[in-house]
Parts: C-alpha cells; sequence; structure tokens
C-alpha cells in the first residue's frame, strides 16, 4: 500500500497510509502483506494467505485514506467470506467517514453480519479510515483471508442537462450577447 491514490468510476481514493491498530496488545498485521485492488464502486483487500488469531492473539491494521465525488451518500464494509470465529473469538470491521457516517461488519461465534452499510448526506469528501481486528478472545480463535474486506461508496450523479434545455440555455446566451452589442453601438 502506498500513499498514491487511484480513481475507481466516479469515485478518487487517495492518501492512503497504515497506523497501528488500537490496542497495546495487537500484533500489527504487516502492511507489506496486504494487497489493496479496485472493485466496483470501491476497493478489496487481501493477503496471500488465512490470517489466524488463536486464543488470547489479536491481529490488526487501520488504513486511511481520503475518497472524493460529488455527492458521496454512504458507505459499505463487507468482511471476506473465509472469516470464521469460534468460542469467544471475534472478527471485525470497521469503515468510519468521519461526520459521513460508519458502518461496522462483524463476525461472532460463527454468526455472520457480513455486510455493513451507513448513509449519509452528500458530501464532496470523506477522510475515513478502515479497521480490521482478528481476536482469538480468551479461549477461542477466529481467522479471516485470503479476501480480507470490501469497502465500497455510493454517490449521487451529477444531473445532466437534457438536450433540449441545453439547447435553449445556448440560445438565451446568443440573445443577450445580440442585445449586449446592440447597446454598445447606440451608447
Amino acid at each position: 500500500m502506498g500513499s498514491g491514490g487511484c480513481t475507481v468510476g466516479s469515485l478518487t481514493f487517495s492518501d492512503f497510509a497504515v497506523e497501528a491498530f488500537p490496542g497495546p496488545t495487537a500484533l500489527q498485521i504487516a502492511p507489506d502483506s496486504v494487497s489493496l485492488a479496485p472493485v466496483a464502486g470501491g476497493f478489496s483487500l487481501g493477503t496471500l494467505v488465512a490470517l489466524p488469531a488463536d486464543s488470547n492473539e489479536l491481529l490488526g491494521l487501520r488504513v486511511l485514506f481520503n475518497v472524493a465525488s460529488p455527492g458521496l451518500t454512504g458507505g459499505t464494509v463487507a468482511l471476506g467470506s473465509s472469516a470464521t470465529a469460534n468460542g469467544d473469538g471475534a472478527i471485525s470491521g470497521l469503515l468510519d467517514a468521519g461526520i459521513g457516517g460508519n458502518a461496522i461488519a462483524l463476525v461472532i461465534d460463527g454468526f455472520s453480519d457480513a455486510t455493513a452499510t451507513f448513509t449519509s448526506a452528500p458530501f464532496a469528501f470523506y477522510s475515513a479510515f478502515f479497521e480490521l481486528g482478528i481476536d482469538g478472545g480468551t479461549f477461542g480463535s477466529a481467522s479471516l483471508g485470503p479476501g480480507l474486506a470490501t469497502l465500497t461508496f455510493s454517490a449521487v450523479a451529477a444531473p445532466v442537462p437534457e438536450p433540449s434545455t441545453t439547447a435553449l440555455s445556448l440560445i438565451g446566451l446568443i440573445g443577450v450577447v445580440v442585445a449586449l452589442r446592440r447597446n454598445r453601438r447606440r451608447v
């Protein structure tokens, strides 16, 4: 993951950075072991192998980024399909888009809430972060990968004027130019 950005459809992602996962006991997932790939409306995170956490282990990763598009109205986080949790193990994915909202996807004890969405008033820019935690719990285990999560964003498309509206606007503009020229000649 580099700081550079990319464009996916009408969305522009930039300023990727990785911070330490919150919590003093967390083992950090190495940023260079995680890949980003564009998908429709966003990107996915993946690794080459599954990431297991046994009891008393917590693996974590925090990715910061910016997303811009006219009229951003929400986001979705879905954990990878190979998520498993046993005992008191748990996997969590938190997508936070600042004042826009947040979404939390969880896998706890094998029960999966694999997709979570937030909606917001239209914004042109989200300063967002995604936290991924794989927690083995006290007497359990959890595993995720190689597909870690998919983050997508929704945006309202800018309205495109109909051809007749554009033609009428052009005719009106020509009329204004002609009137201004006539007024200059009289003065």
